[in-house]
C-alpha cells in the first residue's frame, strides 16, 4: 500500500537525517579544533548523505503528490489532510514518523546555523585584523570603467600548515 511505503520513507529519511546531524556535529567540532584533515574526510561523507537524503525526499514527494492527486487534494494541502482517510493506527504511525522527521530537520538546521555563525564570525574577525595590519590591501579598487579589482599588494601567508 502507498501509505506503508510513505511510512517506510519517513522512517528512512529520519534515520538519514539523524546520521547527517551526527556528521554535522563532528564537522563542527573539527572546525573549532581546526582539524583540517578530519574536515576533509567528513565533507565527502556529508555529500553522500546529502545525495541520499535528496533521493529519499524526491521519492517521498512523488508519493505525496500521487496521494494528493488520488484523493483530489490541492498541492498545498497539509500532511494531516493527506492522511485523514487512513486507519487510526496507521494515521498515528504516520503522524509520529512525520513529527520525528520534522524534529530531525530542526536539529540539523540548528547545527548548520551554528557552524555558519562560527565560520562567519571567524572570517569577519580575521578580515578586520588583516585590514588593520595591512591597510594598503583593504577593500576593492575600481578602474575608470567601473571594473573591480583587488587592491594591489603582496600575498600574505597566515599559516604554512594550511
Amino acid at each position: 500500500m502507498v501509505l506503508d511505503e510513505l511510512l517506510s520513507l519517513l522512517h528512512e529519511q529520519t534515520r538519514e537525517m539523524d546520521e547527517f546531524g551526527e556528521k554535522e556535529n563532528e564537522l563542527q567540532r573539527a572546525i573549532v579544533a581546526q582539524e583540517w584533515e578530519r574536515m576533509s574526510l567528513l565533507t565527502p561523507q556529508l555529500e553522500l548523505l546529502s545525495t541520499e537524503l535528496e533521493r529519499i525526499d524526491a521519492k517521498r514527494h512523488e508519493i505525496v503528490t500521487e496521494l494528493r492527486s488520488a484523493r483530489g487534494l490541492p498541492p498545498e494541502s497539509t500532511f494531516a489532510e493527506l492522511i485523514s482517510n487512513a486507519e487510526p493506527e496507521q494515521r498515528r504511525a504516520l503522524t509520529d514518523a512525520h513529527r520525528a522527521l520534522q524534529i530531525a530537520v530542526l536539529r540539523v538546521k540548528s547545527l548548520t546555523s551554528g557552524i555558519d555563525a562560527y565560520v562567519r564570525g571567524s572570517l569577519k574577525t580575521a578580515n578586520a585584523v588583516l585590514g588593520e595590519l595591512f591597510p594598503e590591501q583593504k577593500g576593492t579598487m575600481y578602474s575608470r570603467k567601473g571594473m573591480s579589482k583587488p587592491a594591489a599588494g603582496h600575498a600574505i601567508v597566515l599559516d604554512h600548515r594550511l
